[in-house]
Order: C-alpha cells, then sequence, then structure tokens
C-alpha cells in the first residue's frame, strides 16, 4: 500500500473527490483573468466550461463549487471567493463581474437554469449519469503533453463492454489526432461535441476537436 496507496480495497483515486474550485484556492474563472488578463469573456467562459467538462467525465468524483454554474468570479481566494447568490448590497459582491452574462446583476438572484455553464454542467451530469464508464470506468490516458493542445482520455466501462473517449482542446488552435483505441470498434456515437462516425482502422480512431473545445465519443457498432 505504501507504493500504490489509492488501490487498495478502500483507497482508489477513482473515488476521490475531484474539484476546479473551491472555498480556499478562489474559483476557476477567477485564475483564468488572473493568468491571462487580457483575454475576453468569451475565452474565460470557454476554458471554465472546459474544466468544468473535464471535471465532469475524467476520473474521480466531481464537486461543483456553489454558484460556478452561474459564472461567480470573485477577487480572490478563501473569503474572496464565497458571494451571495441571492440579490445582495455587499458592495464587493455588487462589483463582482460574472461570466456568461452581461453586468454585474448581483443585485438580483442568480440561481438561472438557462445560464451556459448551468446548462452545460446539467448537460454533462447527464451524461455521466447515463453511461457508468464515466462513473466508474478505468481511465486511459491516450494522449498528453506539457503545451496547450489535445489531451485525449478513454473511461472503459466497469464490464468492458465499451469505451469513450473523452478529448479536450486546451489551446487557441484546432486540433486533431489519431489515437489508439479498445478493440476493433467500427462506428461512434457522439455524446457531446462532434465525433467522427467511424474509425479509421481497426482500433484506430481520429479526433478533430475545436479550440477550447472537447468531444465524449462512445465507441460501438450500435448506439449505447
Amino acid at each position: 500500500s505504501t507504493l500504490f496507496p489509492y488501490t487498495t480495497l478502500f483507497r482508489s483515486p477513482y473515488r476521490l473527490p475531484t474539484f476546479v474550485s473551491n472555498h480556499d484556492m478562489g474559483r476557476f474563472a477567477h485564475l483564468v483573468r488572473a493568468e491571462r488578463p487580457h483575454a475576453s469573456d468569451d475565452e474565460v467562459l470557454a476554458r471554465v466550461a472546459l474544466a468544468h467538462a473535464m471535471l465532469m467525465t475524467l476520473r474521480g468524483v466531481p464537486v461543483i463549487y456553489y454558484g460556478d454554474e452561474q459564472g461567480l468570479v470573485g477577487t480572490g481566494g478563501d473569503k474572496a471567493a464565497r458571494q451571495d447568490m441571492f440579490a445582495t448590497r455587499v458592495p464587493e459582491y455588487l462589483a463582482d463581474r460574472r461570466i456568461g452574462v452581461a453586468g454585474p446583476s448581483a443585485a438580483q438572484d442568480r440561481f438561472d437554469p438557462q445560464h451556459p455553464l448551468f446548462r452545460a454542467i446539467a448537460g454533462l451530469a447527464t451524461v455521466r449519469r447515463e453511461h457508468a464508464a464515466l462513473r466508474r470506468g478505468r481511465q486511459i490516458v491516450r494522449r498528453a503533453g506539457t503545451a496547450p493542445g489535445l489531451f485525449v482520455a478513454s473511461r472503459v466501462d466497469p464490464s468492458g463492454a465499451r469505451e469513450i473517449v473523452l478529448a479536450f482542446n486546451t489551446s487557441s488552435e484546432p486540433q486533431a489526432a489519431l489515437i489508439d483505441v479498445e478493440g476493433t470498434p467500427r462506428r461512434f456515437t457522439a455524446l457531446v461535441g462532434d465525433c467522427e462516425a467511424a474509425a479509421v482502422s481497426p482500433g484506430r480512431y481520429r479526433l478533430a476537436v475545436a479550440p477550447l473545445d472537447f468531444a465524449v465519443c462512445a465507441a460501438g457498432d450500435s448506439p449505447p
């Protein structure tokens, strides 16, 4: 257990809570703005959506920090990331420039089910609920690098019957790659985003992902 601390009967990386924001480190949107001060609001929104797509589909138990689904940003970590979601008179909260909406709007309640992040996270939650591979499946990294680009991983159904390919483009340019997949599936179904319908050859699949976008592709000769 000292060599493999997360692979005992009671410990597993698949049971670890994962997050992109919390009350100590701050919100991911704030970290993006701090790292990229000249980024447009659309770029920040795309990066936050991409981070939550990773959170909802890669291994672990996703933990969503309240208000991220409403585009809250804040000014830092700890107490600076604990804004009200209901209407407020706190000057700092009133000045919070949210993403995904026009203007601060903290003078109104913020529980909008039509917010783009709310809708994106809700959609991913539905896909996760419908596919055991995304909840308990073994994870295989197919492509990774230290520079912005395409990160690809597979989640394999606990029964081994289905593989779901996850592709995340962290760069501002379109990315494409050929990857290996389990078995010899001929067809793929898009669960989220754009997916090629057919494999290039047995055990090989091509992915093409737009800038700061992602795709969730299920292997199999019939829709899952």
